[in-house]
């Protein structure tokens, strides 16, 4: 019950309220007096229920003994709860080594059903295939002869057996001869033995080179002709021969890698390969290596790249314009001018000023071009 008042709160009288009465009045000074209860109580209930009998309240006798047995209780629930956790962890562990069991037999089972035979299959098949190659083959290694359509050896026309799909292999130790013109086969087993026969005998560089300027005019020989010219020492008297054979690749296909041979051979045959390298400039796939060689040949190539302003390519006048801004002398000047001036693309007039200026910092002093035949010049096609 919210408000009880037992005396009028206007005058003091005392009030006698009824039973679930919600209004009353007092009798001396006619004030009427709203009461509130709680739900199903009266104010007699409320009176009793805010000053409890002393004998209801329990003694302090009780009062330890009631402790006594709370704690006892939730001791008794502490042990169950541990002996629980017991059980779980047991039943867990039980579980999991039982896991562990079932995996180890799926593992063995599968070791000893399939790893096991596919071992020996191998094993047999593989020593099949050693006692196949040690049958064609003798002690001091295989050498592959290539045939002609009569079935006679190419080197010295003695007739052997066909092996279908297989080279056919020589008995006889390898000789110098056989061993340059094996150098570029297409079996990798067969360059090898050729290399080491060449390193042994001390082979002249000039017979490897022309072996591989040969060997350029076959499709499966002409990758390996390439790598292997690329790392060889080419002489000033080949020069001419190098680039007339390796020059005409930059207008084929070709993979990264046989462009980057290519290049390093024409960078090899100085400075007649410098027209072809300028050539290859113009070619997109080509320009970034060949401009990094120019690059680092320096002055001396300046006047080989004013060909390429002859291009209508604008971009590769940029390029050009960028390369000359590092290697470029006072005698680039006026050929930037005259490209500034002609072109209508802004983005290579702003290289060629660009260029001017950086080739003025640079103050750097010409190089005269080594003597070389004028026919090999590049030459606007």
């Amino acid at each position: 019950m919210e408000t009880i008042s037992l005396n009028c709160a206007n005058c003091g009288a005392p009030l006698s309220v009824a039973d679930y009465a919600t209004t009353v009045t007092c009798e001396h000074c006619g004030a009427k007096l709203g009461i509130k209860y709680d739900d199903g109580e009266s104010p007699r209930d409320s009176a009793d229920r805010t000053t409890p009998d002393k004998e209801d309240a329990p003694s302090s006798e009780e009062k330890p003994r009631a402790r006594t047995e709370v704690l006892e209780v939730v001791k008794a629930g502490v042990e169950v709860i541990g002996a629980g956790v017991k059980v779980v962890d047991r039943v867990s562990s039980v579980f999991f080594w039982t896991k562990v069991t079932i995996v180890a037999i799926v593992v063995i089972c599968v070791f000893v059903c399939c790893v096991v035979p596919s071992l020996v299959f191998f094993g047999l098949f593989s020593e099949r295939f050693r006692d196949t190659d040690e049958a064609k083959t003798n002690s001091g290694g295989t050498v592959v002869e290539e045939k002609d359509q009569s079935g006679n050896d190419a080197a010295g026309g003695v007739e052997k057996s066909p092996v279908v799909n297989d080279p056919v292999p020589v008995q006889a130790p390898m000789d110098l001869g056989k061993a340059i013109a094996q150098l570029n086969h297409p079996d990798p087993r067969v360059r090898d033995q050729a290399d080491k026969v060449v390193r042994r005998l001390d082979a002249d560089p000039e017979l490897m080179v022309r072996q591989c300027l040969e060997d350029l005019n076959s499709d499966e020989r002409k990758s390996a002709a390439l790598g292997r010219l690329a790392s060889l020492e080419i002489a000033p008297p080949l020069h001419k021969s190098v680039v007339a054979a390796v020059g005409p690749l930059i207008r084929r296909h070709q993979l990264p890698e046989e462009r980057v041979e290519t290049l390093d051979v024409l960078a090899k045959c100085f400075p007649l390969g410098i027209p072809k390298m300028v050539e290859a400039m113009q070619n997109l796939a080509y320009r970034r290596e060949a401009v990094q060689r120019l690059r680092q040949a320096g002055p001396v190539v300046e006047t080989f790249v004013w060909v390429a302003l002859k291009n209508d390519d604008y971009w590769l006048h940029r390029d050009v314009c960028e390369l000359l801004a590092e290697i470029g002398t006072e005698r680039s000047i006026p050929q930037l001018k005259s490209l500034a001036q002609t072109t209508n693309q802004q983005i290579v007039t702003k290289a060629a000023r660009s260029a001017i200026g950086a080739i003025v910092a640079a103050n750097r002093q010409p190089v005269d071009v080594p003597a070389a035949p004028k026919l090999i010049m590049l030459e606007k096609e």
